[in-house]
């Protein structure tokens, strides 16, 4: 549809915007990929205190978004100078910083102290990386109301993403040679961030339209959030059709048991992230066919029976190759619906303009990540579950391994996830946003922020005139 506020993003401002995503996305690999093993393995921390920082992490991960997002959402730009970008920035400093300060160890034998380093820069981390990343991801619905453009922006963004992941993953075998070459490049690591940083948040510019808007008082806004149908089951749909079942991507583990010996983790993401290359453009043309609700519900619906069939195939043939090919399968198709995943988004927070006059982009998010971050812990306590109940052989071949186990596994990477999608499609069935009602938000939207731009005219002009 024909843009009737020209609300969009220029060529630079999306070359600026994939600026950030590698290094941004390269920090966070190296980070998850190694903070377990500095501390566990080579500063040798008690299993119990993992289990209280554990604790006291999921606490504060469970938490400091929303209050992360709606800070940002509630501040005044006038006197800030923006909604986001001030958080991109010196949020992007102080999460870099805390990054290539962790692997400076504060003790090499004390317990206590080791325990304290590790839960503070986990917390650190976890804050630094939901600031920065919930802000920048807000700019995109801010810059760009075009649903179109939005699932490009997220297909270029995912590629980028990509090739950050894959790049993290093999700058963390530097840790290998040994962890001091590591440390060195973690600082190295952390003045790209920052050096990108300051580019992105220099070149690039917030709608400020919306700096005008009337902020809303913080329980007000996330309680107007929670009240978003729309939104409320997007979560619903996002937590179990997306979180949850990519959190079994622990499965990865277990393939070299089952089909490829010496199966390294790049691999296994390789394998499993092709589908993101030709997904979105797919999801883009059925789109045009069937609209994003009836797209999500019918590929995903042919993924869930799909796997499910994979799933009875290689039960029943004994075949492992089959659950190779059917997670192969789920991977790929799956990344289809999974294209429109920050356009819903995007969709809800334009809906909440159209009611409440307000944007609030960085709220939704915080609270989508409140309810579905939980999810993350889903699949290993699952896969824990089922290799303790199937009488899994710690550490043994396919060989020595009782059918129960390999069964079990072949569960966990196929039925379970497929199971969980299925649920998660139940809460699109209900989704209000679709057909004639989503053609007047669209218009809505339109008309809305065209009448941002010309009042935000009106006041440079008169503020031109009293000078």
């Amino acid at each position: 549809m024909t843009s009737l506020s020209n609300n969009t993003m220029t060529r630079k401002e999306k070359w600026v915007y994939l600026l950030m995503v590698i290094p941004f996305y390269l920090m966070a690999a190296a980070y998850f990929l190694t903070i377990y093993e500095f501390f566990h393995d080579y500063l040798l921390l008690d299993d119990k205190w993992f289990y209280i920082a554990s604790i006291i992490y999921m606490v504060v991960n469970a938490i400091n978004d929303p209050i992360l997002a709606m800070w940002s959402d509630s501040i005044d730009p006038k006197k800030w100078g923006s909604r986001r970008l001030i958080f991109i920035r010196w949020g992007g400093v102080f999460w870099a910083m805390s990054f290539a300060f962790t692997f400076l160890p504060w003790s090499l034998t004390n317990q206590v102290v080791i325990f304290i380093q590790y839960t503070t820069f986990m917390c650190l981390l976890d804050n630094g990386l939901s600031l920065v990343i919930m802000c920048w991801m807000a700019l995109l619905p801010e810059m760009e109301s075009n649903n179109d453009n939005r699932i490009k922006m997220s297909y270029y963004t995912g590629i980028s993403i990509f090739f950050a992941s894959i790049i993290g993953s093999v700058i963390v075998f530097i840790k290998d040679l040994s962890w001091i070459y590591f440390r060195y490049l973690t600082f190295g690591i952390g003045a790209f961030v920052i050096i990108a940083t300051f580019i992105t948040t220099s070149l690039i510019q917030e709608r400020t339209q919306f700096h005008y808007e009337k902020p809303l008082p913080f329980w007000k806004g996330l309680g107007k959030t929670f009240r978003m149908k729309s939104f409320m089951l997007y979560v619903g749909y996002n937590l179990f059709f997306n979180v949850i079942p990519m959190g079994f991507g622990i499965s990865f583990v277990y393939l070299y048991i089952l089909v490829i010996p010496g199966l390294n983790q790049t691999t296994y993401f390789i394998l499993t992230s092709i589908g993101m290359f030709f997904a979105p453009w797919i999801a883009l043309k059925l789109k045009q066919v069937w609209g994003m609700k009836r797209t999500i519900l019918i590929v995903g619906s042919f993924v869930v029976f799909g796997t499910i069939l994979f799933y009875l195939s290689t039960i029943y043939f004994k075949s492992s190759i089959l659950a190779l090919i059917g997670l192969l399968f789920m991977s790929w198709i799956s990344a289809i619906p999974r294209a429109y995943t920050s356009t819903l988004t995007a969709l809800s927070m334009d809906e909440f303009e159209v009611k409440y006059g307000n944007r609030r982009e960085t709220t939704f998010l915080g609270v989508n990540a409140l309810i579905t971050k939980p999810g993350d812990s889903v699949g290993t306590i699952i896969v824990t579950a089922i290799l303790t109940a199937t009488s899994y052989i710690e550490g043994g071949s396919t060989e020595i391994q009782p059918v129960s186990a390999l069964n079990g596994i072949k569960t966990f990477m196929l039925l379970i996830p497929a199971l969980f999608m299925l649920v998660g499609l139940m809460f699109i069935v209900f989704h209000p946003l679709y057909g004639k009602k989503l053609i007047r938000l669209e218009q809505e939207i339109e008309r809305i922020h065209a009448e941002k731009k010309e009042h935000l005219t009106a006041i440079k002009t008169q503020q031109e005139e009293e000078l």
